[in-house]
């Protein structure tokens, strides 16, 4: 008994020959040396790129360019094109003034810790804690045989 694979093989026997031969002018055109086109690598990688990394997720970096656009938008709208410090100069003498008494105070807190302390006489501060001698009896100690 045939099976219908063979009764197929069978009936489409003749058409092998035809097959066979566009087989072997396709194969040929695949044969044939194609020379690479290196011109064309930053955009083959440019393309591969935006394929890759861009346009899936096309809509998170739709949100993330909008966001920026209204970051850059609130903060243009925040700038007050009037106060600039070298345009004012009230505001930079101010600074000029107030600079010596800042170091003034830069010195009277970085200077060491003894001479602020003998400069200013504070109370003595009462002696660390001693451990209790009955703490230490109760420790135990493990016996090594």
């Amino acid at each position: 008994m045939k099976t219908p694979r063979d009764i197929l093989f069978h009936r489409h026997r003749p058409a092998d020959a035809k097959l066979d031969r566009i087989r072997h002018q396709v194969v040929a055109k695949l044969s044939r040396p194609v020379a690479p086109l290196k011109s064309n690598l930053p955009w083959r990688v440019l393309s591969k790129l935006w394929d890759e990394l861009v346009w899936p997720c096309w809509r998170t970096w739709a949100a993330l360019a909008a966001m920026w656009l209204l970051v850059l938008g609130v903060n243009a709208s925040l700038r007050d094109p009037g106060t600039t410090t070298l345009a004012n100069p009230t505001r930079a003498g101010g600074m000029m003034l107030a600079l010596p008494e800042q170091e003034r105070l830069l010195a009277e807190l970085s200077e060491p810790l003894r001479t602020r302390a003998a400069a200013s006489p504070q109370k003595p501060t009462p002696a660390a804690h001693q451990p209790r001698s009955d703490r230490r009896d109760t420790i135990r100690r493990p016996v090594y045989a």
